[in-house]
Protein backbone atom coordinates (compact mmCIF):
# COMPACT_ATOMS: atom_id res chain seq x y z
CA UNK A 1 0.00 0.00 0.00
CA UNK A 2 1.26 3.49 -0.66
CA UNK A 3 0.34 7.00 0.45
CA UNK A 4 1.15 9.67 -1.68
CA UNK A 5 1.77 12.85 0.45
CA UNK A 6 1.34 16.94 -0.39
CA UNK A 7 2.20 19.66 1.57
CA UNK A 8 -1.27 20.62 2.72
CA UNK A 9 -1.16 24.07 3.66
CA UNK A 10 1.82 25.66 1.67
CA UNK A 11 1.46 28.88 0.08
CA UNK A 12 -2.53 29.04 1.24
CA UNK A 13 -4.13 31.85 3.44
CA UNK A 14 -5.62 30.29 6.75
CA UNK A 15 -9.11 30.52 4.84
CA UNK A 16 -8.12 28.31 2.43
CA UNK A 17 -6.44 25.94 4.80
CA UNK A 18 -9.00 22.36 4.40
CA UNK A 19 -8.09 21.88 8.33
CA UNK A 20 -5.64 19.27 8.49
CA UNK A 21 -2.42 18.50 7.71
CA UNK A 22 -0.40 15.46 5.78
CA UNK A 23 0.69 13.85 8.89
CA UNK A 24 -2.49 14.43 10.99
CA UNK A 25 -4.17 12.26 8.12
CA UNK A 26 -1.25 9.36 7.90
CA UNK A 27 -1.66 9.46 11.78
CA UNK A 28 -5.40 8.43 11.09
CA UNK A 29 -4.47 6.16 8.69
CA UNK A 30 -1.03 4.44 11.01
CA UNK A 31 -4.28 3.83 13.84
CA UNK A 32 -6.75 2.55 11.17
CA UNK A 33 -4.01 -0.10 10.11
CA UNK A 34 -2.66 -0.74 13.44
CA UNK A 35 -1.71 -4.25 13.82
CA UNK A 36 -2.51 -5.63 10.28
CA UNK A 37 0.37 -7.19 7.78
CA UNK A 38 0.61 -5.02 5.96
CA UNK A 39 3.35 -2.71 4.37
CA UNK A 40 2.88 1.09 4.13
CA UNK A 41 5.23 2.94 1.72
CA UNK A 42 4.44 7.00 2.17
CA UNK A 43 5.55 8.87 -0.64
CA UNK A 44 6.58 12.55 -0.05
CA UNK A 45 5.31 15.13 -2.29
CA UNK A 46 8.58 16.45 -4.90
CA UNK A 47 8.05 19.84 -2.23
CA UNK A 48 9.06 17.29 1.05
CA UNK A 49 11.78 16.63 2.19
CA UNK A 50 12.11 12.83 2.82
CA UNK A 51 14.13 13.09 6.07
CA UNK A 52 10.88 14.84 7.91
CA UNK A 53 8.54 12.22 7.00
CA UNK A 54 11.65 9.80 8.42
CA UNK A 55 11.23 11.72 11.54
CA UNK A 56 8.03 11.79 11.84
CA UNK A 57 7.74 8.47 11.58
CA UNK A 58 9.97 8.02 14.18
CA UNK A 59 7.88 10.10 16.78
CA UNK A 60 4.46 7.82 16.08
CA UNK A 61 3.62 4.24 17.39
CA UNK A 62 3.33 1.97 14.70
CA UNK A 63 1.84 -1.41 16.24
CA UNK A 64 3.20 -4.51 14.43
CA UNK A 65 2.56 -6.42 12.11
CA UNK A 66 2.44 -3.17 10.44
CA UNK A 67 5.24 -2.03 8.98
CA UNK A 68 6.17 1.66 7.45
CA UNK A 69 8.88 3.53 5.17
CA UNK A 70 9.58 6.64 3.26
CA UNK A 71 9.60 5.59 0.05
CA UNK A 72 12.88 5.67 -2.25
CA UNK A 73 10.99 4.74 -5.90
CA UNK A 74 9.49 6.82 -8.56
CA UNK A 75 5.81 7.85 -8.54
CA UNK A 76 5.35 5.87 -11.44
CA UNK A 77 7.12 2.66 -10.21
CA UNK A 78 5.16 3.05 -7.06
CA UNK A 79 1.31 3.26 -9.26
CA UNK A 80 2.38 0.20 -11.12
CA UNK A 81 2.98 -2.26 -7.96
CA UNK A 82 0.65 -0.59 -5.10
CA UNK A 83 -2.26 -2.64 -4.34
CA UNK A 84 -4.18 0.00 -2.84
CA UNK A 85 -3.34 4.05 -2.37
CA UNK A 86 -4.05 6.71 0.00
CA UNK A 87 -3.92 10.58 -0.42
CA UNK A 88 -5.15 13.57 0.15
CA UNK A 89 -5.46 15.14 -3.45
CA UNK A 90 -2.84 14.39 -5.42
CA UNK A 91 -3.19 13.97 -9.29
CA UNK A 92 -1.36 10.34 -8.39
CA UNK A 93 -4.72 9.34 -7.37
CA UNK A 94 -6.95 10.54 -10.34
CA UNK A 95 -4.10 8.07 -12.70
CA UNK A 96 -4.23 5.49 -10.04
CA UNK A 97 -7.80 5.41 -9.72
CA UNK A 98 -8.17 5.63 -13.79
CA UNK A 99 -6.19 2.67 -13.77
CA UNK A 100 -8.45 0.76 -11.61
CA UNK A 101 -6.00 0.07 -8.85
CA UNK A 102 -7.85 0.68 -5.04
CA UNK A 103 -8.03 4.25 -4.08
CA UNK A 104 -9.19 6.68 -1.14
CA UNK A 105 -9.03 9.95 -0.21
CA UNK A 106 -8.83 10.86 3.25
CA UNK A 107 -9.61 14.60 4.29
CA UNK A 108 -10.59 14.07 7.69
CA UNK A 109 -13.48 17.03 8.59
CA UNK A 110 -12.27 19.44 5.65
CA UNK A 111 -13.77 22.89 5.60
CA UNK A 112 -13.67 22.74 1.62
CA UNK A 113 -12.62 20.78 -1.63
CA UNK A 114 -8.46 19.60 -1.59
CA UNK A 115 -9.40 19.16 -5.47
CA UNK A 116 -12.53 19.03 -6.85
CA UNK A 117 -11.26 16.16 -9.44
CA UNK A 118 -11.23 13.73 -6.83
CA UNK A 119 -14.50 15.17 -5.54
CA UNK A 120 -16.18 14.54 -9.18
CA UNK A 121 -14.80 10.72 -9.64
CA UNK A 122 -16.72 7.80 -8.47
CA UNK A 123 -14.11 5.20 -8.52
CA UNK A 124 -12.25 6.99 -5.64
CA UNK A 125 -13.20 6.02 -2.01
CA UNK A 126 -14.12 9.15 -0.13
CA UNK A 127 -13.22 9.69 3.48
CA UNK A 128 -14.23 13.27 4.20
CA UNK A 129 -15.81 12.81 7.85
CA UNK A 130 -13.50 11.77 10.86
CA UNK A 131 -16.47 9.71 12.62
CA UNK A 132 -16.13 6.50 11.61
CA UNK A 133 -13.24 6.89 9.79
CA UNK A 134 -10.59 4.53 10.73
CA UNK A 135 -13.03 1.36 10.49
CA UNK A 136 -13.87 2.74 7.26
CA UNK A 137 -10.41 3.34 6.44
CA UNK A 138 -9.59 -0.38 7.40
CA UNK A 139 -12.41 -2.16 5.74
CA UNK A 140 -11.25 -0.49 2.64
CA UNK A 141 -7.75 -1.62 2.85
CA UNK A 142 -8.70 -4.75 3.68
CA UNK A 143 -11.53 -5.81 1.75
CA UNK A 144 -10.53 -4.21 -1.98
CA UNK A 145 -9.10 -6.84 -5.04
CA UNK A 146 -5.46 -6.49 -5.74
CA UNK A 147 -5.92 -5.40 -9.82
CA UNK A 148 -3.79 -7.50 -12.18
CA UNK A 149 -0.58 -5.73 -13.59
CA UNK A 150 -1.06 -4.22 -16.86
CA UNK A 151 2.12 -3.90 -19.05
CA UNK A 152 0.10 -1.36 -21.36
CA UNK A 153 -0.90 0.98 -18.31
CA UNK A 154 2.38 0.84 -16.79
CA UNK A 155 3.90 1.91 -19.94
CA UNK A 156 1.15 5.22 -20.05
CA UNK A 157 2.11 5.52 -16.07
CA UNK A 158 5.68 5.52 -16.54
CA UNK A 159 5.91 8.56 -18.91
CA UNK A 160 3.47 11.19 -17.17
CA UNK A 161 6.08 13.13 -15.92
CA UNK A 162 6.74 13.69 -19.75
CA UNK A 163 3.53 14.01 -21.13
CA UNK A 164 2.73 16.81 -17.99
CA UNK A 165 6.18 18.66 -18.33
CA UNK A 166 5.41 18.97 -22.13
CA UNK A 167 2.40 20.10 -21.34
CA UNK A 168 3.84 22.88 -19.38
CA UNK A 169 6.47 23.49 -21.60
CA UNK A 170 3.65 24.47 -24.11
CA UNK A 171 1.57 26.68 -21.55
CA UNK A 172 4.63 28.54 -20.99
CA UNK A 173 5.54 28.78 -24.79
CA UNK A 174 2.12 30.47 -25.35
CA UNK A 175 2.59 32.80 -21.79
CA UNK A 176 6.08 34.02 -22.90
CA UNK A 177 7.00 33.21 -26.34
CA UNK A 178 10.01 36.24 -25.60
CA UNK A 179 12.05 32.95 -23.86
CA UNK A 180 12.58 30.23 -25.95
CA UNK A 181 12.43 26.98 -23.98
CA UNK A 182 14.59 23.36 -23.77
CA UNK A 183 12.90 20.59 -24.51
CA UNK A 184 11.37 19.09 -21.16
CA UNK A 185 12.81 16.12 -19.80
CA UNK A 186 11.32 14.81 -16.28
CA UNK A 187 14.99 16.43 -15.19
CA UNK A 188 14.57 19.73 -16.28
CA UNK A 189 12.42 22.31 -17.74
CA UNK A 190 14.54 26.03 -17.71
CA UNK A 191 14.13 28.98 -19.87
CA UNK A 192 16.44 30.18 -21.56
CA UNK A 193 17.76 33.46 -21.19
Amino acid sequence: MVFFSEPVGLGITEEQHPGFTQYEVVKLLLHSLSGLAIDLLIQPHPLENSADWRTFLESVDISPPLQVDVSTQTTPALQTHADVIFGIGSIALIETAMAGIPTAALQPNRKHSVNPRIDAMSNIQKFYSRDGIEGAVRTFATTCTAPVSDPILAAEISHSCERFLSVIAAILRETCPHKPLQSPTAGSLELQS
